[in-house]
């Protein structure tokens, strides 16, 4: 089952750009539709980190995803 995953300890007053930079070799074959960021990167503040957080794309049982929070400003 998918959720939100909340960043605490961001600046809120930053902008991050969200991006993958790994993740399983049968992440596309898993179900037909994943959240957009994870294709296409997003960026928030670090108070929407906090307060909402990203949707978590659906995963197989132990496996993983990395993902890289890249300050903006």
């Amino acid at each position: 089952m998918s959720g939100c995953l909340r960043i605490p300890g961001l600046d809120e007053q930053a902008k991050y750009r969200v991006s993958v930079l790994d993740h399983p070799s049968n992440y596309d074959d898993i179900v037909n539709y994943q959240p957009p960021w994870t294709k296409l990167g997003c960026e928030l503040s670090g108070e929407w980190c906090k307060e909402v957080g990203l949707a978590m794309p659906i995963l197989d049982a132990e496996s993983a995803m990395l993902i890289r929070f890249e300050r903006l400003n």
